[in-house]
């Protein structure tokens, strides 16, 4: 007997898709029917992100450090001034940005980027006012700075979304070489935290008033979270998770819970030596990993469907958030809470509610949006 999950569709792409050509429009084929995307400004160099203001047009980061305003025309403005230096280095540069719930208010954005430290790089995110009357960022002011040993280049996370409350959450890689890490709770590093707007821990913090622990933890076991949505039918927090030589995972971000790595994982190292499968007594909710391209963003559509909660290898492709979790090789485990890393087992679960989850061969090292071309489209 399966329950019933009321779910937003989720789309796993970014809307900064590269084409070749400026004012191309393709069409890409779908279980929800053809998507027609239309290319509407060009000359941007590695765009990663952006942000619809209410009047339309769209606030634009570029990897390099350059934040613009696009128009739906395609007017691209000068770069912003204000914006703090940034480390452009391998996946690191300015990356995500979002605007405040009362933006139309108090015109404050956040963004999140890699910060050079003595020796590396650390992901930090700050807020500030959209002065686009004189083309400027004002007030900025650094609100958070990751803790932890520092990144030669990779994994920085650094996905922001805002909460009803007002909170943020934020993805924190694990840096790649410190994946370790990942279940170290005295350091951000493998982390999605959650704060307040000035940066604070909000005082229901899952580790707030713990010594050996960072107040600002969500959840671990993250590798490099690139995707990060809150379902609009549910309140559930979604998260993309880039995984190594595949296994990609999309998770439901549960408060306080271990979602495994480095223990757990259902890819291949780039050694060639393959991670450790199966179900983690500290492992938290995983809904399934997609075996295409790796994905980069989640976003959700405004309609809303009911998808029943089964064992993805018998729903009809196209049911399953992202449309891509269908007709694949089933590894399933169950969400806990959290616990002490060394109490891990694989063993394959079994009974209604089952999360299903899938390998697929990543794209590795490669940037996901503006890789050729720094073009920027939309649904038409």
């Amino acid at each position: 007997m399966t329950a019933s999950l009321t779910v937003a569709t989720a789309l796993t792409a970014t809307f900064l898709i590269v084409t070749s050509t400026r004012g191309e429009n393709t069409s890409f084929a779908s279980s929800a029917g053809q998507l027609e995307v239309q290319t509407i400004a060009g000359g941007l160099t590695n765009p990663w992100s952006l942000a619809f203001l209410p009047d339309g047009r769209m606030l634009v980061t570029e990897r390099p450090g350059r934040m613009r305003l696009v128009t739906s025309e395609g007017q691209l403005s000068p770069p912003l001034k204000g914006v703090p230096e940034v480390w452009a280095s391998g996946q690191g540069g300015l990356l995500d940005v979002v605007t405040d719930r009362a933006f139309a208010q108090n015109r404050t954005i956040f963004f999140c980027y890699a910060e050079r430290a003595s020796g590396g790089g650390r992901t930090a995110v700050a807020r500030a006012r959209l002065n686009d009357g004189s083309g400027r960022l004002d007030e900025v002011k650094v609100i958070f700075r990751q803790e932890g040993p520092l990144s030669g280049g990779n994994h920085y996370g650094c996905r922001i979304v805002q909460a009803n409350d007002g909170n943020l959450f934020v993805t924190l890689g694990d840096h790649f070489t410190w994946r370790d890490e990942a279940q170290n709770l005295g350091n951000h590093l493998g982390k999605i935290i959650r704060i307040a707007p000035d940066g604070s821990a909000p005082s229901d913090n899952p580790y707030l008033g713990r010594t050996d622990a960072k107040p600002e933890i969500w959840s671990y076991g993250h590798r490099n979270e690139q995707g990060l949505a809150i379902n609009p039918a549910s309140g559930e927090l979604w998260e993309i998770e880039h995984g190594p030589r595949g296994g990609d995972e999309v998770n439901i971000i549960g408060k306080g819970r271990n979602y495994g790595w480095p223990v757990i994982g259902y890819g291949i190292d780039y050694s060639g030596a393959k991670r450790r499968q199966g179900r983690h007594g500290a492992a938290g909710q995983i809904l399934g990993a997609v075996d295409r391209p790796v994905r980069h963003d989640i976003l959700y559509r405004k309609a809303v469907q009911e998808v029943d909660r089964q064992p993805v290898h018998r729903r009809a492709q196209g049911q399953d958030a992202g449309a891509a979790l269908a007709q694949r090789q089933q590894r399933d485990i169950r969400g806990t809470p959290a616990a002490k890393p060394q109490r891990t087992h694989s063993r394959r679960a079994a009974g209604p509610g089952r999360r299903a989850v899938a390998t697929h061969r990543q794209l590795g090292g490669t940037d996901p949006a503006g890789v050729a071309g720094g073009e920027m489209t939309k649904p038409a």
